[in-house]
């Protein structure tokens, strides 16, 4: 099919938009894909196509709406079945895309390609929810546990040689069994069934090494298997290797840092997480579109895992790291429903914006995420937006009441907004009264919902690079469904909203571009409000 038709010309904005880091391209990529397929049959790979490049640049929302809509309208390819999957599982919507996966297992094939990459995204589906739960005590999660291990098992079993991704999450989970004194009913001594696994992986993928055959899942998995066995420096060497392979993506390498703290529980300040975790690090934050977000797994043990910003500025106090801790009870996860989300908003005293709004709790959030200004399409309408305050109850659900101010998204792209019932677990954010100084060592911090998924703190790489009222730039990385977080200084007073990443011109009348994430300054926003309703902030 050619670049002409709707599906090739949406390739090519996809490809475009991901070149250029513009994530409102991509979404309008995405979009202009799905517009397509009211009115003709996509070609099969092109289809993978679109769903491969969203997964691996961690688009999960447009991952999800793509293969929604191509499943909506008729296809039968396994490959969109299991993405969706993924797209659900990335964004912590465990149950569907559980059922999703049984249902595909069940109609493929014993052997098939397909049948086995959906086993070990099954496998995945319930080690996440395990390691989300975060308490061995539950029957359920316990559950969930025994369920992974004989996914991953089922499939490791059938070809001990070449299943080895398989394979190796068996042993990450049984070591994980051992640590949290979980029973496995099959497993009665799971640490030595671990290293038993582990030995043989490591066989398999050392002769394959000497033919030259190793891929870059191999190496991954061989780092594993000697983390298992406590051979920690040959697991760096092995990583070492797995992060120089150009077939490595951002997706994949984001997959081991995960598996690392999420599964194994390493630890970035102590060994072997010292020396483990940085050489992924290094790789996400030197590469296009590379980013480390710390989301709660990160932070779920102590308060001082959390103590440590990563960068040139060493440790910091643990008032510091509460505080950080007490803002996050004010960010939203704003979308459709609860466990969808489309972008991020915080709450804020509305006097501190504009004196007629006095003590109420109000949401503020980026105009493309919610507005009724025709240039802020397709942002979703106040009245369709479900508001979740995660950090406080993942269960409980705010809705709008009013839209009371919108700037749209090539001004300042910012919307202020009533919810329909008080907010009174979160204290008043402080308004940063000027931007932080401009001498190339300030960090700003985000807080926000990447890729409509947990609340995660945005700490390292976290340099501010220029500004020029209303814009901020810095390092501080995000991912999309960041949009509408808020920016804090070092002092965890708000400095503005962000609102966009990309290849952006420098600021100032600087010449050339750079990798920046953007925000818009508060105290624009206010001076806006100050405009429309007529009374000085």
């Amino acid at each position: 099919m050619s670049e002409e038709s709707p599906f090739g010309a949406a390739l090519a904005a996809l490809h475009g938009a991901l070149t250029a880091r513009d994530e409102g391209g991509v979404g309008a990529a995405a979009r202009q894909f799905i517009g397509g397929l009211g009115g003709c049959d996509c070609p099969e790979v092109m289809a993978r196509q679109v769903l491969a490049l969203l997964r691996g640049k961690r688009y999960f929302n447009d991952l999800r709406d793509v293969a929604e809509a191509l499943l909506e309208a008729g296809a039968k390819d396994p490959q969109v079945r299991r993405q969706y999957a993924q797209a659900m599982i990335e964004l912590g919507n465990f149950r569907p895309a559980i059922d999703e996966l049984k249902g595909l297992v069940a109609t493929l094939p014993l052997g098939s390609r397909e049948r086995t990459e959906a086993l070990g995204l099954l496998g995945r589906a319930f080690k996440q929810r395990y390691v989300n739960a975060a308490n061995p005590t539950s029957q359920r999660t316990r559950e969930d546990l025994a369920a992974a291990v004989a996914a991953y098992e089922t499939e490791y079993r059938a070809d001990r040689r070449h299943r080895v991704w398989h394979g190796v999450n068996a042993v990450a989970l049984l070591c994980r069994a051992a640590r949290d004194q979980v029973d496995l009913p099959d497993h009665p001594a799971p640490r030595e069934d671990a290293a038993a696994y582990a030995e043989e992986l490591l066989a398999a993928i050392c002769e394959r090494r000497d033919y030259r055959e190793a891929t870059f899942y191999d190496r991954a998995s061989a780092a594993e298997a000697c983390l298992a066995l406590g051979r920690e420096a040959e697991a760096a060497d092995w990583l070492k290797s797995y992060v120089a392979d150009p077939a490595a993506d951002l997706f994949e390498i984001a997959g081991t840092r995960r598996q690392l703290v999420e599964v194994w529980q390493l630890d970035r300040d102590r060994p072997p997480g010292a020396t483990l975790i940085p050489i992924l690090e290094a790789r996400l934050l030197g590469a296009d579109g590379g980013q480390i977000v710390v989301g709660a797994a990160d932070t779920r043990q102590t308060v001082a895992n959390l103590e440590k910003v990563h960068g040139s500025d060493g440790f910091v106090s643990g008032d510091w790291v509460r505080t950080a801790q007490l803002r996050a009870l004010g960010v939203a996860r704003i979308g459709r429903e609860t466990a969808r989300g489309e972008g991020t908003g915080f709450v804020v005293r509305g006097g501190d914006l504009h004196p007629c709004f006095g003590d109420e709790m109000l949401l503020l959030t980026n105009a493309h995420v919610i507005s009724s200004h025709p240039d802020a399409h397709p942002a979703l309408l106040a009245e369709d937006a479900v508001v979740v305050f995660e950090a406080h109850d993942p269960a409980e659900t705010w809705h709008v009441a009013e839209e009371l101010w919108t700037s749209p998204p090539d001004d300042l792209d910012a919307t202020l907004l009533r919810l329909d019932r008080p907010v009174t677990h979160a204290a008043a954010y402080p308004i940063a009264a000027s931007p932080p100084l401009k001498d190339g060592k300030q960090r700003v911090f985000v807080i926000g919902h990447p890729s409509g998924g947990a609340l995660a703190f945005s700490l390292q790489d976290s340099l501010l690079l220029d500004h020029e009222v209303p814009r901020l730039h810095y390092r501080t990385p995000t991912e999309p469904g960041s949009s509408g977080s808020p920016v804090f200084n070092a002092s965890w007073k708000v400095v503005g909203i962000h609102h966009k990443g990309g290849r952006l011109p420098c600021l100032n009348g600087n010449p050339g571009t750079y990798d920046a994430n953007e925000g818009i300054f508060i105290g624009n926003i206010r001076k806006a409000l100050a405009s429309q309703f007529g009374v000085s902030p």
